[in-house]
């Protein structure tokens, strides 16, 4: 299929899908900054723990592809996050 005829070709078409991608990233990482707090309050199951750490672990990789591309990632989701600890009363 070509892009021909279609109403985001040309430039003004590239401007239109980079600011969409754009607001999609930023989106993105207004959701993993609630996950970070989820993680870091101990809410998150061990399942979901670990499905954030490879996420962080692939930001990490990514940074300076992403730095490149100005996208911007949040400080507090490339930290390590360890789950609090939860107390139990005896």
């Amino acid at each position: 299929m070509t892009s021909r005829g279609s109403p985001r070709t040309g430039p003004a078409g590239n401007d239109d899908i980079q600011a969409d991608f754009t607001l999609d990233w930023m989106g993105m990482m207004d959701h993993l900054t609630y996950v970070t707090e989820q993680v870091a309050s101990g809410v998150a199951s061990p399942a979901q723990v670990a499905a954030y750490a490879a996420i962080q672990a692939d930001l990490r990789a990514a940074e300076p592809t992403l730095r490149t591309l100005e996208l911007h990632v949040p400080a507090e989701i490339l930290a390590a996050v360890p789950p609090s600890e939860r107390r139990v009363s005896a």
